[in-house]
């Protein structure tokens, strides 16, 4: 069997220079689409972030106008997100720096 490892970002937020605070976490769709081709193919998939922290998503991921105003396709990330089997991998990712490389294919 193929194996993925998907790493994603545990940030919630960024520090800009100026001090200000701006939302981070991971970009839906750069997740959503290709976990659920990853899945579908029959891969098995292993999602981390660094030390195994939450990968929050970043609401401004789900806004329409950053998906082209394509309604359908932020209705199909936000089911997708709210299944509770993906919700819990979001919500307990691998720890990165107990993975090997090497025991991956993708």
């Amino acid at each position: 069997m193929t194996k993925v490892l998907m790493a994603l970002t545990g940030a919630k937020d960024w520090v800009l220079k100026d001090g200000s605070v701006h939302f981070g976490g991971v970009w839906s769709p750069e997740f959503v689409f290709p976990h659920d081709e990853f899945v579908g193919a029959g891969y098995e998939v292993t999602v981390a972030t660094l030390g195994g922290v939450p990968a929050p998503i970043d609401p401004a991921s789900l806004s329409l106008g950053l998906q082209e105003n394509d309604e359908s396709s932020v209705e199909y990330q936000r089911n997708y997100l709210n299944r509770p089997e993906i919700d819990a991998i979001l919500a307990t990712p691998a720890r990165l720096e107990d993975l090997d490389a090497k025991d991956f294919d993708v």
